[in-house]
């Protein structure tokens, strides 16, 4: 009984998330890599409490009070020179996606790439990975929230392009 503690909880969390394999390969390339961060849901909450109380504009204070519901993201930022391996993001994609992560977004325009994978259970969004391509430079986020397709939805209507900026 005690061995099914450990091996259980090992099992599951590695299956679902094939994402840190992604992490992983690129996060060792530091001639390329220009940010590596991973916050904890309790300093994501704290920051974006303190950034609410700053912001006067309802929309911002919106998006804001959405990120109290992540409880941990990962970000990493490439650049200057960093190809990403077009078969080994796909083997990886097809990996999440069998173990029920649904793609969100795909968009491609002008040379970027964006891939949005959500993983859902009984309509609350557990996880969320993004990945942004763009030449040699690429943007990997993945977050663990208690996220709704609608509070998403809301957050992505509030988003204006004005003269091909994305502004909230």
């Amino acid at each position: 009984m005690l061995l099914g503690f450990f091996l259980i909880p090992e099992q599951s969390f590695g299956q679902l998330d094939n994402s840190n394999k992604l992490f992983r390969k690129y996060k060792s390339k530091n001639n390329d890599l220009s940010l590596k961060l991973a916050l904890p849901g309790w300093l994501i909450k704290v920051g974006a409490s303190i950034a609410v109380i700053a912001v006067d504009d309802p929309h911002e204070k919106e998006a804001l009070r959405l990120l109290k519901k992540v409880k941990r993201m990962r970000l990493l930022i490439m650049e200057n020179g960093t190809q990403l391996d077009d078969q080994f993001v796909a083997s990886i994609f097809s990996r999440m996606r069998q173990n029920r992560y649904e793609d969100l977004i795909y968009a491609r325009s002008q040379g970027v790439r964006i891939n949005a994978l959500i993983r859902e259970e009984r309509g609350i969004i557990k996880n969320l990975f993004i990945l942004i391509r763009e030449d040699n430079e690429a943007v990997l986020v993945s977050m663990k929230t208690k996220l709704t397709l609608d509070q998403i939805n809301k957050v992505l209507n509030m988003v204006d392009v004005q003269n091909g900026v994305y502004t909230i």
